[in-house]
This record gives C-alpha cells, sequence and structure tokens, in this order.
C-alpha cells in the first residue's frame, strides 16, 4: 500500500506533464517535427534581403532599425540600451580680443542748487560747480534742468550719469 505522499507526489508530476504530452500528441497528429529556431529565423529575414530606409527617419530610428534587423541574425546580441553615447568634445569660445573693462562710474551727490541771473551752480560733492567744470577725473557739468529735476555729467567716454536733484527743488 502506498502511502498519501506518494500519492500526491505522483498526481503532482502527472498534472505538470499532461500539457506537454498534449502538444506532443497534437504535433504528432498535424504532422510537423520542432523547428530549428535558427533555420525560422533565417527564412524571416534572408541576408540578401533589403529593407528600404526612409529617408526622413532621425538618427535613433536609424539605430533601431539596425538593431531590429540585427537582432534577426543574432536574437542574443548587445541591446543599445547597453551602448554609452559618445560625448561630444567640449567647444571653446573663440579667443576674442582683450576688452579693457570701463572704469566704474563714481558716486555723484548733488546737495544744494543756486539758481542766478547770469548762471546756475550746484554743489556736487561737496564743491560748488558750474557748466562745464570738470566734476571728477575724466567727467563734466552737461547740464542743469530745474524744470526736469536732473543734473546731467558726461565722461570722456561718452558715458552719461543723471542724477536727480527733484529732492532740492519745489
Amino acid at each position: 500500500m502506498r502511502s498519501s505522499v506518494s500519492t500526491i507526489r505522483t498526481a503532482g508530476v502527472g498534472a505538470a506533464a499532461a500539457p506537454v504530452a498534449l502538444a506532443m500528441v497534437i504535433r504528432a497528429l498535424i504532422g510537423g517535427a520542432p523547428a530549428d529556431a535558427n533555420a525560422a529565423a533565417a527564412a524571416l529575414a534572408p541576408d540578401t534581403a533589403e529593407i528600404p530606409t526612409p529617408v526622413h527617419w532621425s538618427a535613433d530610428e536609424a539605430d533601431a532599425d539596425a538593431y531590429a534587423i540585427a537582432s534577426l541574425r543574432e536574437p542574443f546580441a548587445d541591446s543599445p540600451m547597453h551602448r554609452v553615447p559618445a560625448r561630444a568634445a567640449p567647444v571653446e569660445p573663440a579667443p576674442t580680443a582683450p576688452t579693457v573693462a570701463p572704469e566704474p562710474t563714481p558716486t555723484f551727490i548733488v546737495t544744494s542748487v543756486l539758481v542766478g541771473r547770469r548762471a546756475t551752480l550746484v554743489t556736487i560733492n561737496g564743491r560748488l560747480r558750474r557748466l562745464g567744470d570738470e566734476v571728477e577725473p575724466g567727467w563734466r557739468l552737461e547740464s542743469i534742468d530745474i524744470a526736469a529735476g536732473e543734473v546731467i555729467l558726461i565722461a570722456e567716454d561718452g558715458r552719461r550719469d543723471t542724477v536727480s536733484i527733484t529732492h532740492l527743488v519745489k
């Protein structure tokens, strides 16, 4: 008499083998033998077959197409996911002529405005100045516009600085 464990093992093996046995019986009835996997792959993509490549494919699409064709010939070849993309060489900017940075604009502080019959004077950085005077080295007083409320200073290199005097003029 067999034990119940032995019966369960036999039933389990039989249940696992039944689908395989059924497939073999059906294949034998239909009349086919197991086909060679390489022969099937060769039938699908012979080496002489040319697959036209559309002109509008991007580089990534062309790579995917080449991988698909290669995978038919060698099904276990490396995936394109394993490929490390080549890094572009860093582009260095073209050398340029050295430029001379302009000197920073000095700070101009206007503390008073004197309007006279013959001239208008302003006190800039603690010194009384009139039109045309040099305020700082390279900077001269260009205009005093009471109506606009501003004093304009111009540097020798063409830079302009406008100082508001609205707090002084009412």
